[in-house]
């Protein structure tokens, strides 16, 4: 256990394997696969090989209200933190969701409400109890939180929490026994073998620049503005990240899923590969590669960018919001709020020299 000094008390951190976390977080990303470039392409394959109606479940059950972060937050602070047990053992997990009575339910709906309406700037018309049994109510409130799922089924869900429960509960031991469990298997050395590099690793004590050491990225602003109630840091390697890293808060406690992919089985070779890995993923796609074509030598608004590719709005705001998170692109804004997209040859330059090297 590292600990992270930083005036208060003592900020402690610690890298751990479990396979409750790793479910959760699978099983919500398997259900994001098409929304976002660059997952790992393990999770199509997922999606493709489930049954029709375990996709529709794992969807309903963990995006009744958008996006599934917020129901599994919920999970990790009430149900598998109080029973650590499901960090080792995912029937220990199955058993304390199967355990959850009315009231804790109704808590946890509570919870994910919240957690969503504020992720919105939605003020809710009535408090969250009577809102949840007003189901007109609380279908409109769903509605403007734009879920992929029906929002009437939502809505009855909320409405009687221990449904949702046992459609959760179903959703994952069906998800796990059909799909994950060897993958689990295959893949646990690679996770521990991620964790054991880190733990001997040595990090600044700085929050911000551990962060960027670990996951390669500056911390976000909404994980930024949340660590002054943090004291403690875990970070959980994930298999299916790409280059996007996820996190939770639950009370003190701040769990970050890091991408726990690339780590060498030779650790000589980490400094040759560290700063090359987002930028080359960020340009692993014949789309992306058609944008940096595109744009070489100039500048180009969004609009511009999608009117010469021919495919959907979105699909380019995702391409582009990668490439500018991986900083191979800049973005500015113009007038009227428009944005400008120009290639960072510093971050290409890097790395072509980079690659040079290995030459």
């Amino acid at each position: 256990m590292a600990e992270l000094i930083r005036g208060r008390p003592a900020l402690t951190s610690e890298w751990l394997v479990s396979v409750g976390l790793d479910l959760l977080s699978t099983a919500s990303l398997v259900t994001m696969a098409h929304d976002f470039e660059g997952l790992g392409t393990w999770l199509l394959e997922a999606w493709s090989a489930m049954p029709p109606r375990l996709r529709q479940d794992l969807e309903l059950s963990l995006r009744l209200t958008g996006y599934p972060q917020t129901v599994v937050e919920t999970v990790v602070s009430e149900v598998l933190d109080q029973h650590p047990a499901g960090h080792e053992r995912v029937e220990a997990l199955f058993a304390d969701l199967a355990a959850l009575d009315a009231a804790a339910c109704a808590h946890m709906a509570d919870a994910i409400l919240a957690k969503s309406l504020a992720r919105r700037e939605i003020q809710p018309p009535l408090p969250l109890p009577e809102l949840r049994q007003d189901l007109e109510a609380l279908e409109t409130v769903i509605h403007q939180l734009q879920p992929p799922v029906v929002p009437a089924e939502a809505a009855a869900l909320l409405h009687t929490p221990t449904e949702w429960r046992d459609l959760l509960l179903s959703a994952l031991q069906r998800f796990w026994e059909r799909i994950y469990r060897q993958q689990w298997e295959r893949t646990r050395e690679q996770l521990e073998r991620s964790v054991n590099y880190h733990r001997r690793r040595s990090y600044p004590s700085d929050v911000a620049a551990l962060f960027q050491a670990v996951t390669g990225r500056q911390i976000p602003e909404r994980m930024r503005v949340r660590l002054d109630e943090v004291e403690h840091i875990r970070f959980v390697p994930s298999l299916y990240l790409g280059p996007y890293v996820s996190f939770l808060f639950n009370g003190a406690v701040a769990t970050i899923f890091y991408n726990g992919e690339g780590t060498p089985v030779d650790e000589s070779a980490v400094p040759q590969i560290e700063d090359l890995y987002h930028p080359l993923t960020a340009l692993a796609d014949k789309t992306r590669l058609a944008i940096l074509a595109m744009l070489s030598g100039r500048e180009l608004y969004a609009q511009e960018i999608v009117d010469r590719l021919g495919i959907s709005q979105s699909a380019v705001s995702r391409h582009l919001q990668l490439m500018v998170d991986m900083k191979v692109l800049n973005v500015r804004r113009g007038e009227r709020g428009a944005k400008y997209y120009s290639i960072n040859s510093a971050t290409l330059q890097r790395v072509a020299q980079r690659l040079s090297e290995f030459g």
